[in-house]
C-alpha cells in the first residue's frame, strides 16, 4: 500500500520548516552552548519523527456498500495489522462491500469462528455504520 503524496500545504510546511531549521542552525552555531545544541537537536529530531509518522500514515476507511474487493481487502489488512493477526485468517471476508455489510452476526461467525465477531463489530463501529440501512 502506498502513502498518499504530500499536499501543497504539506510541501509548503516542510519547506518552511527546513528554512527555519537552517536559520536556527546558523544562529546556534554562533551563539549557543553545547547543552543548548543538544537540547535543540533532540527537539528537532522528535519533531521530524512525529511529522513524518503523521504524513506517511494512510487512513483506510471502513468499507461502504459501494466498496470494491480491493478496498475491503485494504481495510482487512489494516484491521489484521492493528489486531496482530495474520491477514490469511480474515482473507475470507475479501468480498464486495455490499456483500460484506449484509452479513449477519451468525454468517460472520461461520466464515471465521475465531475472528468473525470481531470483524462484524468492527464494521459496525466504523464509518460503515451510517450506510447499513
Amino acid at each position: 500500500m502506498q502513502s498518499r503524496p504530500l499536499s501543497t500545504v504539506g510541501t509548503l510546511l516542510v519547506s518552511i520548516s527546513i528554512l527555519l531549521v537552517e536559520g536556527l542552525v546558523v544562529f546556534t552555531a554562533r551563539y549557543a552552548t553545547a547543552p543548548l545544541l543538544t537540547y535543540l537537536g533532540f527537539c528537532w529530531l522528535s519533531f521530524v519523527c512525529l511529522y513524518s509518522s503523521l504524513v506517511s500514515t494512510e487512513f483506510v476507511p471502513t468499507p461502504y456498500r459501494c466498496s470494491s474487493i480491493d478496498e475491503v481487502e485494504a481495510w482487512l489488512k489494516d484491521f489484521a495489522s492493528s489486531e496482530d493477526i495474520p491477514f490469511e485468517e480474515v482473507k475470507v471476508f475479501s468480498i464486495p462491500g455490499r456483500d460484506l455489510l449484509s452479513l449477519t452476526e451468525d454468517q460472520c461467525r461461520k466464515l471465521s469462528r475465531r475472528w468473525g465477531l470481531a470483524i462484524y463489530y468492527a464494521l459496525r463501529e466504523g464509518t460503515a455504520s451510517s450506510n447499513l440501512h
